[in-house]
């Protein structure tokens, strides 16, 4: 950049001698340029988890008893037409995971509480077989509602009188 000094007329006067001052990059002799001060720096992340979610949510069924005191079930369709006191009703169970159709719901562990215990433990989800285990695929978004149900067969001689309760325990497994 260098000064230069143009002249510039106002009217008739005389003419007045400006001072300026080139500006342009491209009319500089001298080269511009870009330089980095300084090293360079790492930028760290924290660690982030990945995993399996499978979450359960369960509505609490009811038991109901044969007459005979020869069973005890949450399903009244094991039960012929009017042989049952109380009311039977199935657990409802649903699931939201974020594993997709890869995850299954698995019932286990029937567990009767009562003055007897029972000769046999099972239970079903949804309309399958009763069994001492189990276990139905989630959908492909990883939703499934279903039932649970519970079944007790008495040993010989049957439950005796009292107040009976009954647990199982539902998991998530990939």
């Amino acid at each position: 950049m260098r000064p230069q000094l143009h002249p510039i007329r106002f009217g008739t006067s005389k003419p007045v001698h400006v001072l300026s001052l080139l500006l342009c990059s491209v009319c500089s002799a001298l080269p511009v340029r870009a330089q980095a001060v300084g090293g360079p720096n790492t930028v760290r992340f924290r660690a982030g988890v990945i995993s399996s979610i499978c979450t359960i949510t369960a509505t609490d069924g009811e038991l109901g008893a044969s007459t005979n005191r020869s069973l005890i079930s949450s399903s009244a369709a094991e039960f012929p037409a009017g042989g049952f006191f109380g009311n039977p009703t199935s657990a409802a169970v649903a699931v939201t995971s974020n594993m997709g159709a890869t995850a299954t719901l698995i019932a286990s562990t029937p567990t009767l509480i009562g003055p007897t215990a029972a000769a046999t433990s099972q239970l079903r989800l949804g309309t399958l077989p009763f069994a001492p285990t189990s276990t139905q695929n989630l959908a492909a978004d990883g939703s499934l509602n279903t039932t649970l149900d519970v079944r007790f067969d008495a040993p010989a001689g049957g439950f005796t009188n009292g107040t009976y309760s009954a647990t199982a325990v539902v998991t998530c497994n990939q």
